[in-house]
């Protein structure tokens, strides 16, 4: 699985802001190892990544997290959000 190295609230905000595509910078060490391979130095350089992709990722962990609730509500195991957060009594 790849990794896009930001939060999902951070995802979460960018989608409320913005619409169409992102530019995910690179690392230095990328910049570095595409200099190297590509005979040139490169400052600066990223990658286009489409608005939905980033929503087909917080789709992706949404549903993770609600697989794993359902899974412990079958497994007995499910404590309700009353009994460990009192502000929702």
């Amino acid at each position: 699985m790849a990794s896009v190295g930001d939060s999902v609230a951070r995802l979460e905000s960018l989608l409320s802001k913005t619409s169409g595509e992102f530019i995910k910078q690179y690392s230095a060490d990328i910049l570095k190892s595409l200099s190297k391979h590509n005979g040139t130095q490169l400052t600066q350089g990223g990658c286009s990544i489409p608005h939905s992709a980033f929503a087909g990722i917080l789709d992706a962990v949404r549903n993770l997290v609600l697989d794993w609730a359902i899974e412990l509500e079958r497994a007995g195991r499910f404590i309700p959000s009353s009994t460990w957060i009192p502000s929702i009594q």
